[in-house]
């Protein structure tokens, strides 16, 4: 089973961010474009399978939490469910959502809340992993090793093996 993963992002935050001008607290959440990773799952043979995303803290700020969740199916043969509402990611990989056979295009949208002009002036970066897995529900073979997750510079995408990153610059 293998997964490709695209994307970019980097936010900055300023004045025009500010909930009523000078004075004011930054609006706290902020939305991705609803296509900013593109997933394709191949070579999953016909195979039910789950996409798991977790991520680490790079320079992070605790008050700060990151979601994600799919806005198309992609294309391809088999089905896909679940992950059409934001989950939070934590640092342990969770189910996003489920599926079978291969798909292309399935296109993802991050969330970050818990901004405020109370965390000061930083760059903040969290790395986001996304991989896939047998579901061993259905899956006959639950012994098979896996792949490496897969990993996304948000900043930058260098190749689809480099860290996804997410800086948010106030």
């Amino acid at each position: 089973m293998t997964l490709n993963a695209t994307g970019s992002l980097t936010r900055e935050i300023g004045a025009a961010d500010l909930v009523s001008g000078a004075g004011t607290d930054l609006n706290s959440t902020y939305e991705s474009s609803t296509s900013v990773v593109t997933l394709d799952l191949s070579n999953t043979l016909g195979s039910s399978w789950k996409v798991q995303v977790m991520y680490s803290e790079t320079t992070w700020d605790p008050a700060l939490s990151v979601s994600v969740r799919r806005t198309t199916d992609g294309t391809g043969s088999g089905t896909i469910t679940g992950g059409d509402s934001y989950q939070a990611i934590t640092g342990t990989y969770t189910d996003l959502f489920t599926g079978s056979d291969d798909r292309t295009g399935i296109q993802l949208q991050v969330k970050l809340s818990g901004m405020s002009v109370s965390l000061g002036v930083e760059t903040f970066v969290s790395d986001i992993s996304f991989k896939i897995v047998p579901d061993s529900k259905l899956c006959f073979n639950t012994e098979r090793e896996i792949a490496e997750p897969e990993l996304i510079d948000f900043e930058k995408v260098k190749s689809f093996a480099k860290p996804q990153k997410m800086k948010i610059k106030k």
